[in-house]
């Protein structure tokens, strides 16, 4: 069951591939960043996954909210990729957008500014305002390096 759940999410995701980045908006025919998956969870499982969430802002606030079961990773970490056996498809992956300043955290750049889905197979999708649209990127390389953490909606939501 759960299975099908996490494919749900990234059938749904993949709809909308190649839709419009509106700075500030939530769907259905364009999106920001933080709305992409704001938008994917409350039409599949009428949540609100920042409802209860705490920080600056809306990407903060989906990492932060007590839905689901959240993964912090060390950043600047030379073996990041051991983390990705832990992340499972439809699981919400946040990157720092920031320079990490050598692990220095600042008030610009403590928080995740950026948020996607895991698909598996190191790629996660997301509403990218570089490229003016949803699109799907590898979860290697910079984006691999800025991965802060993963959290898991799904396994929380079918077992409440």
């Amino acid at each position: 069951m759960e299975n099908n759940y996490r494919q749900n999410i990234i059938d749904f995701s993949l709809i909308h591939l190649n839709k419009p980045y509106i700075w500030n908006t939530l769907g259905p025919e364009e999106f920001d960043n933080p709305g992409f998956t704001f938008y994917i969870f409350k039409e599949l499982f009428s949540i609100n996954i920042e409802k209860n969430g705490f920080g600056i802002d809306n990407t903060t606030k989906q990492m932060t909210n007590a839905i689901g079961y959240s993964r912090k990773y060390k950043e600047n970490d030379e073996n990041k990729e051991k983390y990705l056996k832990d992340i499972q498809p439809g699981d919400l992956v946040f990157f720092h957008t920031q320079s990490l300043d050598e692990n220095h955290p600042t008030p610009s750049n403590r928080y995740p500014g950026y948020v996607g889905i895991y698909l598996g197979c190191k790629k996660f999708i997301h509403a990218s305002s570089e490229e003016g649209k949803v699109t799907i990127s590898d979860l290697t390389g910079r984006w691999l390096n800025k991965l802060i953490a993963s959290k898991d909606i799904v396994s929380k939501f079918i077992s409440s």
